[in-house]
């Protein structure tokens, strides 16, 4: 598969959980399969939306995949 690049803004660094499994941190640039991908953080659920599903298909360095919880 090939990566794609993601972008998880959230006001706090926490942890990135994709598919169930930590990937990094928010507020960074993570490489990720391409494809649907479940995007939830990682500690206290005390942000919004819970869960984002998202697809990552065709980025790249100047233009990833951004998701924003608050």
């Amino acid at each position: 598969m090939n990566e794609n690049l993601l972008v998880v803004f959230q006001g706090k660094t926490r942890p990135v959980v994709i598919d169930g499994e930590t990937c990094g941190t928010t507020n960074t640039i993570l490489s990720i399969p391409a494809g649907l991908h479940d995007v939830t953080l990682g500690g206290q659920a005390n942000y919004h939306p819970i869960m984002q599903r998202v697809r990552l298909t065709a980025t790249s360095v100047n233009s990833p995949k951004v998701v924003t919880f608050t």
